[in-house]
């Protein structure tokens, strides 16, 4: 009956099997062996005496059969069909003759066992009871089984198709159970009604006896059983053609295109299964030809080259890199040797490297060299052999790398190496690596000298260990600061104090150390390289110290320079400076006395200085200072006790224990010393150093010392003498400008008058004169005048010099003063042949200033311009510049040379010139115009060239006193 319940088609390999090897058995042997047993025992029954032999053979004739047809359906169906319910994208070729064997194989086998049953059965009563059969009862024994094999065949078949399905579907589809099963199964209810048939065939063969009961029983029973077979002819009919193109497209190719039957019977869901199975194969072989075409990309992609060989070393497949480095293409190489494509020699090695591999059948990695353009290169192949899918051995393929440059850079490397183990070996400064856990794995020579360590005593253990324990944490915190950078190396001390070293034994010493770090293959390292620097820091601080001491000494120097006052004052700042430039407890200042054969203590200073200072010792016996002063050389005692040359008391007297000296020189003759002592450390090169400079400058400042004092004695005594001398001369200055005064009054008188009567006669009022008179007249006239003004001169400068020339200011004009100016030489210039011009600006109006004066420098400037000048002009013109009044006096006469421009304005000087020789004067015109324009507030000036004139100018205020 058809059940509605659904089941999962889901079947795992090992229930498969077992349901196969189920329903064979069970639908191979129970309709068969029901009529051949039935037909057995009939014979039993009716042989009696052979029935025993008969079931032996039966028996027997059974179970072969069965073993034979297990075998044979396990090798054709059970395992075809679970490589295909793997999935296996492709079939062994024996699979695929087994699967398409299977349908006709079945039938043969199913068809013989079935037919010679009943044969078997007449045979063997002909055998054991002697009964004779014609021809024809054979045959039909044998055709009347005909129905019996298709009826009794295809629940077999059916539940075989079932079981494929079930196995081969779609997992997780449901179906209906059976539905093609239950048709055959009920068919097969009529087996039993055949093998009736047959029985009654084989007793009407064997009686002969044909009733017509029996001729219709079996008619009707042979319509009954054709009806049947129609009925499951047309099953297999219609479930062979829905599987007919399933069947063929398993053992082709490509995607099915016919439409896959959609019922849910046993051919449908096989047929469904069949076509998921093409797909997925399909699927797989694209995904495998997808896979062949990435890893020929990648073979042929890559910097190596990838070849493939047989056993007999040809070539089956080579990639891309081949070609391009060998200039052979992969369907030139196929089928070749290395003997056909390298140099023999080349060749030969290879093919033995690849022999090796075949007859080991093991991996392989080993160098070989191939010709190239550019000469030989290096390549490392690593080759293995090749296995077929029944593991036979077939070939090799080699994977080989072209390693020359590696090579060389190795080389490279390894002489760099080579360069760099001597560098290490050889240097100067300690090269220290450690690795991750700042374990110390290399200490060269140098870092052996400076920590006193050998490389056993320090290898495996921290770096920690060469360094004071006070500064091992901070030491860590900045490797793990440093490990953290980006930048590959560093100062060690760049960010903290400088470091120290520790050597084996303790002893500490400044360092100047740098790091840098190495990642290898992950690992991080550490190298150092330090340098003992206590000779640098040593040198640096006796140039720090020479440093302060020369400022020091300069600041000291400096002082002793300005000092200005008594000399004992100069001793006392000599002392504290050789305190503070030495730190000494103790400083004196010893000088030779006059006699050379003693020196004095002028002063001290310090501890216990009161002892010292004043006391005079001789040379011999002196003690150090004696011994300085008497040899001329410093002295440096670390210890006064063991030296010879110190008085014995000394040093115990004074509570010191080292000392200094230095002498005094000048003009290499010793004139004293510089000492400095101290209870404590040694005085070192710095100290000695900067006393014996010291020395220099306080023997300089001495001298000059003594020099300024002699020179202070010797300018008191002759200011005193210059002080006397300036008192004389003022008397004479004063008694001379008495005398200029009464002489200037006494010679004025007369020449008035000799002016005043020669001018009466000259006017002809005491009667005519000749011509020779007027004449000689005219000449004493003029020459009064002309002494009249040189007195006058004189006087006025005599006033300027003593102070009594008093300035009147007045407001006046301009103009009119510089026009009555140039009237009164009018008729000099007239004489001369001269022209007189004045330009006066309109802005040029009043100014308050003393006229008298003004005019005297105008007449004084105009008279030497005209006296000056033979030819041409002399021009006057007034203007104003910055609120001042500016008058300038040109001529056109002599000039003046530029060496004597300075000297114009001296006084009682007149130019040297052949012209001015013709002239009168006295000289003290010029000088009394500046001295004029001076005490009015203004100045004077003079631009001249030689032959070509003069321009004297002068400017006022506008208002005196401004």
């Amino acid at each position: 009956m058809v059940e509605n319940s659904i089941v999962s088609t889901e079947l795992a390999k090992d229930e498969f099997r077992r349901r196969f090897r189920a329903g064979l058995i069970a639908a191979w042997l129970i309709p068969p062996a029901t009529g051949e047993l039935g037909m057995t025992f009939l014979g039993f029954w009716e042989l009696e005496e052979a029935g025993l032999s008969l079931i032996r053979f039966t028996g027997v004739y059974i179970a072969v059969f069965t073993l034979i047809a297990f075998f044979v359906f396990k090798y054709l169906v059970i395992e075809p069909v679970v490589a295909l319910g793997d999935r296996q994208p492709t079939l062994v070729p024996a699979h695929t003759r087994r699967l398409k064997a299977f349908p006709w194989i079945f039938w043969g086998l199913l068809g013989l066992y079935s037919s010679f049953g009943p044969a078997t059965v007449l045979l063997s009563n002909a055998v054991f009871q002697g009964t004779e059969y014609t021809l024809g009862q054979y045959v039909f024994s044998a055709f009347g089984v005909i129905p019996f094999l298709l009826i009794a065949a295809f629940p077999l078949f059916f539940y075989l198709t079932d079981l494929l399905g079930r196995f081969l579907a779609p997992r997780g589809v449901t179906v209906m159970v059976a539905p093609l099963r239950l048709k055959v199964t009920v068919l097969g209810l009529f087996t039993p009604v055949m093998i009736d048939t047959i029985l009654l065939t084989y007793y009407f063969n064997r009686t002969g006896f044909l009733a017509i009961e029996t001729i219709v029983l079996w008619f009707m029973l042979v319509l009954i059983a054709g009806a049947g077979t129609w009925v499951a002819l047309r099953s297999f009919h219609q479930g062979m053609h829905a599987l007919k193109q399933p069947l063929g497209d398993v053992f082709g190719a490509g995607i099915p295109t016919y439409p896959v039957p959609s019922s849910l019977d046993e051919f449908g869901l096989l047929a469904r299964g069949w076509s998921d199975l093409l797909k997925s194969r399909d699927h797989a072989e694209r995904t495998v030809r997808e896979r062949d075409k990435q890893l020929r990309d990648i073979i042929d992609n890559t910097d190596a080259i990838i070849y493939i060989k047989n056993k007999a070393g040809r070539y089956l497949m080579t990639n891309r890199r081949f070609e391009q480095l060998f200039g052979i293409a992969n369907d030139n190489t196929i089928g070749k040797t290395d003997h056909d494509i390298f140099p023999k020699e080349v060749a030969d090695t290879i093919h033995m490297n690849d022999l090796k591999v075949i007859r080991d059948e093991k991996p392989m990695e080993i160098q070989e060299i191939a010709p190239h353009k550019d000469g030989p290169h290096t390549y490392i192949s690593q080759k293995f052999p090749l296995y077929d899918a029944d593991q036979a051995l077939y070939g090799i393929c080699g994977i080989s790398s072209d390693i020359t440059e590696r090579l060389q850079a190795d080389e490279k490397l390894r002489q760099s190496e080579a360069r760099l183990s001597g560098i290490i070996q050889v240097a100067n400064d300690a090269i220290i690596t450690v690795d991750h856990s700042q374990k110390i794995i290399l200490f060269n020579p140098a870092a052996e000298r400076i920590f006193d360590y050998s490389p056993d005593e320090v290898l495996g253990h921290p770096l920690d260990v060469l360094l004071p324990e006070r500064f091992r944490h901070k030491h860590q915190e900045n490797i793990k600061h440093f490990e953290d950078e980006e930048a590959p190396a560093r100062q060690m001390n760049e960010r903290s104090l400088p470091l120290l070293g520790c050597r084996k034994n303790g002893e500490e010493f400044p360092i100047k150390a740098s790091i840098s770090k190495l990642d290898l293959g992950g690992e991080i390292f550490f190298t150092v390289a330090l340098r003992d620097i206590t000779e640098r820091v040593e040198v640096e601080e006796t140039r720090r110290r020479q440093n302060e001491a020369l400022i020091m000494l300069d600041e000291w120097v400096s002082k002793l320079i300005q000092q200005e006052g008594p000399v004992e004052e100069f001793y006392d700042l000599v002392n504290q400076g050789i305190l503070a430039l030495v730190n000494a407890d103790l400083a004196t200042l010893p000088l030779l006395d006059e006699s050379g054969e003693s020196f004095t203590y002028v002063a001290a200073a310090g501890a216990k200085a009161e002892l010292l200072k004043g006391k005079t010792m001789p040379l011999q016996g002196g003690g150090l200072c004696g011994w300085v002063a008497e040899h001329g050389e410093p002295v440096h005692v670390p210890n006064l006790a063991d030296d010879s040359r110190v008085i014995p008391e000394f040093g115990r007297t004074l509570n010191v224990n080292t000392g200094v000296l230095a002498p005094l020189r000048h003009e290499d003759k010793v004139i004293g010393g510089l000492s400095a002592f101290r209870n404590g450390e040694p005085f070192d090169e710095v100290d000695k150093q900067s006393l014996n400079l010291f020395a220099q400058q306080v023997s300089t400042a001495l001298i000059n010392l003594r020099l300024r004092l002699s020179l202070e004695q010797r300018v008191a005594t002759r200011t005193r003498e210059l002080a006397e001398a300036n008192e004389t001369l003022m008397e004479l200055d004063q008694l001379k400008s008495m005398f200029i005064a009464s002489m200037s009054h006494e010679l004025r008188t007369p020449l008035n008058s000799i002016i005043g009567f020669t001018g009466i006669i000259l006017q002809g009022l005491a009667g005519p004169l000749s011509e020779e008179q007027t004449k000689q007249l005219g000449m004493v006239q003029g020459s009064a005048r002309h002494l009249l003004e040189l007195i006058n001169d004189v006087l006025d400068i005599s006033k300027i010099e003593v102070g009594e020339v008093e300035i009147v200011p007045e407001a006046f004009n301009i103009r009119e003063t510089i026009e009555k100016a140039a009237q009164k030489v009018s008729l000099l210039a007239e004489k001369k042949g001269l022209s007189l011009t004045v330009e006066v600006a309109p802005e040029a109006g009043c100014i308050t200033s003393d006229r008298r004066r003004v005019e005297q420098i105008l007449i004084n400037l105009l008279n030497n311009a005209v006296k000056f000048t033979e030819h041409g002009e002399v021009g006057i013109k007034c203007c104003l510049s910055d609120d001042r009044l500016v008058i300038s006096v040109k001529d056109t006469g002599i000039g003046i040379n530029a060496e004597d421009v300075s000297k114009v304005f001296k006084e009682f000087r007149q130019l040297d010139t052949g012209l001015n020789r013709k002239q009168e004067g006295t000289g003290l015109g010029l000088s009394i115009c500046k001295k004029l324009t001076a005490l009015l507030g203004g100045d004077i000036r003079v631009e001249s060239k030689p032959d070509e004139g003069s321009v004297f100018t002068f400017t006022l205020p506008m208002k005196t006193g401004e």
